[in-house]
């Protein structure tokens, strides 16, 4: 029997703005669809009549496809909002679900954005079931994350690249400003499966159209001094010279949306006007604020953080003890800390706890993991970072892939010191590669760090990139 394989197109809210020639993504993605010369249904979260409608849950959806598609044998998945899908790919990804009768078919190692998922019709019925109640809203990866749930269960086929392309781990969609003008810089450099990684090396800046993960020192001042921290070393205590809210208003109008965090080699609640940065956070509920943090000063702010929906605050606690905590630390404020730490998870606070595994706190790590054993889902277990060298060495394993390649935070990140220049990242802890902000726009300074990055796609990297341990971190 023939197989009767049908396509699928999801159309999601970002997808009617123009990439190029008067396309928008939703135009691309139709025209590639109907060159599979398959049936086609349109599901849409907004109630036009042109589409079958889904109020955007996984269930919904999945309830809607089952009701109008009732003969097939296989479906063919595809958002409107990833335009970059490569047809050659997905003819073969269905030519192997094909032949080798499987349930759920998808391509791995290949950038997000460029291969649809196949599935069978059991094992859509199968996920319909299991989807029964799941009104959490449909994803490009959601089907793949049900799968997961069971992957034994299933007859998985897998389509890799010759070359691991992981690394560029980016998501190619129009959802949002910073992956629009990636996806758009893609389409219009003609880059498929095929020729990623030639196109990158001839042309690698176009990996950088914005920063998605911006640290802000707000303060280089500290009231501890830890073991693993440059501070102690440093000491030049300053807040930051730039004005709070201009830069706030430069960094929001450019990226839209994103992560910024307040931390740096000081501690950021020392700031002497830390009401003006909540009021800022406030403000721009488009971006997700991050606040790290010892947790020595957090009492007169608990109140003031419960209601703020795009925070997150990081709590840096490196042991189980008292004596400990004062010896890592170099401060008597365990028990505040502690009592801190309650007051914001009764208060519904988004909060993480942060430890830093190095030869200094190793011993503390069992007790830590213990004590704070119910946050488990918000523990976050750190590397020893020695600054490129400027810090002894006291890593307890060496975490570094075997092969070397362009680094994530020159790729993705940005800091901005209290002297208030733009570096590539805190590595650059004597400000090698700065640029000065009081001369520069953000996004001037930021286009300046591209030739940097074209080195590490050279395979040159200068003195601070090459003592560096921190290239293949991947923040947000």
């Amino acid at each position: 029997m023939k197989n009767v394989n049908v396509s699928v197109i999801v159309k999601k809210k970002y997808s009617d703005k123009q990439i190029i020639d008067n396309r928008t993504s939703f135009d691309i993605v139709l025209e590639k669809v109907r060159s599979l010369n398959y049936p086609f249904y349109i599901f849409s979260e907004s109630q036009d009549n042109d589409y079958l409608y889904f109020d955007g849950s996984v269930n919904s959806l999945l309830k809607q496809i089952d009701f109008h598609i009732k003969k097939f044998n296989n479906i063919i998945f595809f958002n409107s909002d990833m335009p970059l899908y490569d047809i050659e790919l997905t003819k073969k990804m269905i030519s192997a679900h094909e032949s080798n009768l499987a349930d759920f078919t998808f391509a791995e190692n290949y950038p997000s954005g460029f291969s649809p998922y196949v599935l069978n019709r059991a094992t859509f019925k199968k996920l319909f079931l299991i989807s029964t109640g799941n009104n959490s809203i449909y994803e490009y990866n959601t089907l793949k994350a049900l799968i997961d749930l069971d992957i034994n269960s299933y007859d998985v086929e897998i389509l890799s690249p010759e070359e691991d392309l992981r690394f560029i781990r980016e998501t190619f969609s129009t959802s949002n400003k910073r992956s629009f003008l990636l996806t758009k810089n893609f389409f219009i450099n003609d880059i498929n499966s095929n020729n990623i990684l030639e196109k990158l090396k001839e042309k690698p800046e176009i990996l950088r159209p914005l920063p998605s993960y911006i640290t802000i020192e707000l303060s280089s001042k500290c009231n501890q001094s830890c073991v693993f921290c440059p501070y102690p070393k440093i000491k030049k205590d300053s807040f930051i010279k730039l004005d709070i809210i201009k830069l706030l208003s430069e960094i929001s109008s450019w990226i839209e949306e994103g992560y910024i965090e307040f931390s740096g080699i000081g501690e950021p609640f020392t700031y002497p006007d830390f009401e003006t940065v909540l009021d800022l956070i406030r403000k721009n509920p488009k971006i997700h604020f991050i606040i790290e943090t010892n947790g020595s000063l957090l009492k007169p702010w608990i109140e003031k953080l419960k209601d703020i929906n795009n925070l997150t605050i990081i709590v840096l606690i490196n042991a189980s003890n008292k004596e400990d905590y004062k010896r890592i630390h170099g401060a008597d404020d365990f028990n505040i800390v502690e009592s801190n730490i309650e007051q914001m998870i009764k208060n519904k606070i988004d909060v993480y706890l942060q430890f830093v595994r190095c030869r200094d706190t190793e011993t503390n790590l069992d007790g830590f993991i213990k004590r704070w054993e119910f946050m488990k889902d918000k523990i976050i277990i750190r590397k020893y970072n020695d600054f490129s060298g400027f810090l002894e060495d006291k890593k307890i394993v060496d975490l570094s892939p075997l092969n070397r390649f362009p680094c994530w935070k020159l790729q993705r990140n940005i800091f901005i010191d209290s002297q208030g220049y733009l570096r590539p990242c805190y590595q650059d802890i004597n400000n090698n590669f700065g640029f000065d902000l009081n001369i520069l726009s953000i996004q001037e300074a930021w286009e300046n760090l591209n030739h940097l990055y074209k080195r590490h796609w050279d395979n040159i990297f200068d003195s601070v990139c090459n003592n560096c341990d921190e290239w293949y971190v991947f923040d947000f």
